[in-house]
């Protein structure tokens, strides 16, 4: 099942920046440490209409259980506000897994 705009969903998820000149990775948020362990991480629960845009439509086209790398473009991420360690006009990478669709129906 896919999720609507007014669910909750409880997923895993790491965001980065695109990576630099030498290959390194800039992690800014993260629900898991090293390699996704669905036996030892603690899923994270966020209202589908709650976060940016990019994750709310990736949200609405994925079913339970999947797990996809999706690169949002600034316009659907946080544009021209700078975020912590996010730079202003960033493309986010996201390593998100949907695990469990919180329904309001």
């Amino acid at each position: 099942m896919s999720p609507l705009f007014t669910d909750t969903v409880s997923t895993h998820y790491r965001g980065q920046l695109i990576p630099l000149y030498d290959g390194s990775k800039v992690v800014f948020d993260q629900s898991f440490k090293g390699n996704l362990n669905t036996e030892t991480a603690v899923p994270v629960e966020f209202a589908v209409g709650g976060v940016i845009e990019g994750w709310t439509t990736a949200l609405q086209h994925m079913v339970e259980g999947d797990r996809w790398e999706v690169y949002i473009p600034s316009r659907l991420g946080y544009g021209q506000a700078a975020m912590d360690a996010i730079p202003t006009n960033s493309t986010l990478i996201f390593d998100m897994q949907l695990v469990k669709v919180i329904t309001s129906r």
